[in-house]
């Protein structure tokens, strides 16, 4: 696997950390993608949607339950036409971060505190 944005990052570093953990990272980055969609900052989103497709497929990579691939390379598949649109509505992004945040009660425990 390439790693670009977390250079010192391993498939075996990162599945030392547990499901919540890897997710809640992963959210920790698509924070800040929903502020610079809000913002209005295409570059600064794109290089942060980049940085954590690149942790969700350190998640698929990990496998840590094999019944939530699939729903990561959902979310993969949305983050990416978000990726390649010419805009992002901020509403269906926000809803794409909740459905991957609702895979772990421990992210989704936090839905409320990041509350558009």
């Amino acid at each position: 696997m390439n790693i670009k944005y977390h250079p010192g990052l391993t498939v075996d570093k990162w599945s030392s950390l547990t499901f919540s953990q890897q997710i809640l990272n992963v959210v920790s980055e698509l924070n800040r993608c929903k502020n610079w969609i809000k913002d209005s900052h295409p570059l600064l989103m794109r290089e942060s949607l980049a940085r954590a497709l690149e942790l969700i497929d350190l998640t698929i990579a990990c496998a840590p339950r094999p019944n939530a691939v699939k729903e990561l390379l959902r979310c993969r598949e949305a983050l990416s036409g978000f990726y390649v649109a010419p805009s992002v509505s901020y509403q269906e992004y926000l809803l794409t971060m909740r459905s991957l945040m609702d895979m772990d009660p421990t992210a989704s425990a936090l839905k409320t505190s990041m509350a558009a």
